[in-house]
């Protein structure tokens, strides 16, 4: 809650600081925003009136007319509209408009009057010296020059306005002029004519189009029966046979025989393998027998049948008969037959299976040999295809342009009468009763807020662009220093502010120095700084009249107070005093003198130490140990030391005196000390441990802080006071 209240605090001192800064301009402001509203009203009521008339148009694509989109759906333009305007405001429409009524002959003095004889006479003068003379006549060429027509055509041009209005088709067209009742008859012209001029546009459009179509399609088809005839001949001449225009007879012969190779291999790789086992086992009959094709012969089994029905027999025989009887001989004999012949039915099958090898191996050499010239014959006709696609890619390009042509021809005449644009009007213009512009109060009104909002912004930059010294906050808030009081301007021009102490001692700037005094006392915790150098960043800031008076304030206090002039370069003490320099500090450090430099004033408790004459060689004489020693015996004798010394940034005798005082006073002038040579003032005296007790600022006004405080109610306090005082006195 504590920090809400602080933040409403800040916010309304932040505020009350833009109040002042447009007080202490006020000024300026007041002017700034009477010149505008001057210049204002000054234009607002010498501008000729004019009357606006506006007709609403309703502007739309017509969606019949562009059969290529799908579904009678218009796509989105956002270009229509504005091309749509810049058609309207065309010269086309505009010379339109000037036929129909006739405005460069019945009209012209409306339009042109402004322009004629001598004003006319010397734009042209004007023009044609700015102008890029020379490119014309070097070519032999004569400018033509503009014609009643076309000076009223751009004046129309200018007037004419379009606006869509938000969320509709609908067009605003408005112009202005002087004549109500010719704002009107124009802006009614104006929406006749660009319909008249989007038809002409739509004819001409369509019938150069249906000219230049007609002609193209005509050579494009001469070029698609010329590109076919070529590809026929080709294909020809090069026996190229496709389907659905596809190559198949040479691709199918090609896949034929590798499934046929494929196959003669499977074949002559088994009747292979089997040859090579029997041959292996060629002298072991048993051994052929036992193959599995062998064994299962037809043939061969029903010998093998017979062989065991003689042995059988011959079996039998032998229990009744011996080797030599006919009948064991004949058996034996039976069986010899029989052994021959499946010795030979095994040969036999034995041959057959290598012819079997021997013709499959030829029929896939020979599939092979085919399949190896059908790849020859693919790769030659491959290279045939390519010079084909070619030409049948040509023949194809020349076929869809030919049939887009005759497209959009068909199209081009089912489309030649309709509008492109479809404009209806919704309003026609009316005569005006009132002008349109100037709008006089509202112009008015608008001089009066950006007069002062001007005059206003116009006060903050300047004060953005002073730099000067113009409160005591800021400078505390800059420099982290004190300030020990602020003294205002002498306005009564009769007084002088290095005796206002004397003359008038209750005025608002003695007061502004006893609180200074107040402050100088209370500087240190323990007691007053016994002694004080009056310093200032530049010269004629105020640091003597300043060291005068706060020399005087405190022997008003009844201290005794010396005022030491150590300012050897530009002293003005001695004159304001109204006393001699010929003998001083300067005399006193360079050991010329042996009288003494100390002057009495008539004033009580106040003593004076003049500078003396000019030496070579100031800095030299102040920073000597004769100088200490002067200070120190003087410090016994008085209650206070003031030491009046140069300004900081311009010699060291301030910097070298600064370490023989127990404080040192810094006095700026409001308005004139710039806070950053303020600053370096400051860091200088920083620097070098000077022991800075504050920051004194020197003429002070209302003008300048813009704040009442320092100004009127200040000076109102104690102009009222003062004779209360005078009269309690007399009493």
């Amino acid at each position: 809650m504590q920090e809400q209240q602080l933040e409403t605090i800040d916010q309304e001192i932040h505020l009350r600081d833009y109040y002042h800064v447009i007080k202490k301009r006020r000024n300026l402001v007041c002017l700034f925003a009477a010149i505008t509203f001057a210049l204002v009203c000054l234009v607002t009521f010498a501008v000729t009136p004019l009357y606006e008339a506006d007709t609403q148009v309703l502007i739309e694509k017509n969606k019949e007319s562009d059969l290529t989109v799908a579904g009678g759906m218009i796509s989105y333009d956002p270009e229509f509209l504005q091309t749509q305007f810049e058609i309207i405001k065309s010269n086309n429409v505009v010379y339109r408009v000037i036929d129909r009524l006739k405005l460069d002959t019945q009209y012209r003095r409306h339009f042109l009057k402004d322009t004629d004889g001598f004003l006319s006479a010397s734009l042209d003068t004007v023009k044609s010296f700015f102008s890029e003379s020379g490119t014309s006549e070097n070519l032999g060429l004569k400018a033509k020059e503009p014609t009643d027509a076309d000076r009223i055509a751009e004046i129309i041009q200018k007037r004419i306005e379009t606006k869509p209005q938000r969320n509709t088709k609908i067009v605003l067209v408005t112009y202005q002029d002087p004549n109500p009742v010719m704002s009107s008859m124009v802006v009614n012209a104006m929406v006749d004519s660009y319909m008249a001029e989007l038809l002409e546009i739509k004819m001409h459009a369509s019938n150069y189009a249906l000219q230049w179509m007609t002609a193209k399609a005509e050579e494009e088809r001469k070029k698609l029966q010329q590109s076919e005839m070529v590809l026929q001949k080709y294909r020809q001449e090069n026996n190229i046979v496709t389907v659905e225009n596809k190559q198949v007879v040479v691709p199918g012969k090609l896949a034929e025989f590798s499934i046929q190779l494929s196959k003669a291999q499977a074949l002559r790789k088994e009747s292979e393998d089997l040859y090579n086992q029997l041959h292996i086992q060629e002298n072991n009959p048993e051994a052929i027998e036992s193959h599995p094709l062998l064994s299962t012969n037809l043939a061969l089994q029903r010998i093998r049948d017979q062989i065991l029905l003689a042995d059988q027999k011959i079996a039998e025989l032998t229990t009744k008969y011996g080797a030599k009887h006919p009948l064991m001989m004949k058996a034996l004999s039976d069986r010899e037959i029989l052994n021959q012949e499946k010795a030979r039915e095994i040969k036999r099958i034995v041959q057959t299976i290598k012819n079997q090898y021997l013709l499959a191996k030829s029929q896939e050499q020979n599939i092979a040999n085919l399949l190896e010239g059908s790849k020859q014959e693919m790769i030659t006709l491959n290279e045939k295809m390519i010079q084909y696609d070619i030409m049948q890619r040509e023949s194809e390009t020349n076929r869809a342009l030919y049939d887009a042509l005759i497209k959009n021809i068909k199209q081009q005449g089912a489309t030649e009468h309709s509008q492109m644009v479809n404009v209806w009007v919704v309003k026609k213009a009316q005569v005006p009763e009132t002008p349109a512009t100037p709008k006089k109060m509202r112009n008015i009104l608008l001089g009066l807020v950006l007069g002062l909002f001007g005059g206003i912004g116009c006060a903050f930059f300047i004060e953005y662009l002073d730099n000067t010294v113009k409160s005591s906050e800021e400078v505390e808030r800059r420099f982290k220093v004190p300030v020990l009081g602020v003294v205002g301007q002498v306005d009564d021009k009769t007084r002088s502010i290095e005796t206002i102490i004397i003359e008038d001692p209750r005025s608002p700037t003695a007061e502004c120095y006893k609180s200074i005094r107040s402050s100088l006392m209370l500087s240190s915790p323990e007691h007053p700084p016994k002694s004080l150098l009056i310093t200032s960043v530049e010269p004629q800031e105020g640091k003597t009249s300043t060291s005068l008076n706060i020399a005087r304030t405190l022997a008003q206090t009844g201290s005794k107070v010396l005022l030491l002039d150590c300012d050897m370069r530009k002293p003005r003490l001695h004159s304001i005093l109204g006393i001699s320099n010929r003998v001083g500090l300067s005399s006193f450090l360079s050991g010329n003198t042996d009288k003494e430099i100390v002057a009495k004033l008539e004033e009580n408790n106040l003593t004076v130490i003049p500078s003396g004459p000019i030496p070579p060689n100031p800095s030299e004489l102040l920073g000597s140990e004769r100088m200490t020693n002067l200070l120190q015996g003087l410090a016994k004798k008085f209650d206070y030391i003031i030491l009046d010394t140069p300004p900081i940034m311009s010699v060291t005798d301030s910097q070298v005196l600064s370490h023989l005082v127990a404080g040192v006073v810094m006095v700026t002038r409001a308005g004139k000390t710039n806070y950053e040579m303020l600053g370096k003032g400051l860091k200088m005296l920083q620097s070098i441990h000077a022991p800075l007790l504050g920051i004194v600022i020197n003429g002070m006004s209302e003008k300048i802080s813009g704040d009442y405080y320092y100004g009127g109610y200040y000076k109102q306090y104690y102009a009222a006071a003062e004779p209360e005082a005078q009269e309690k006195s007399a009493a």
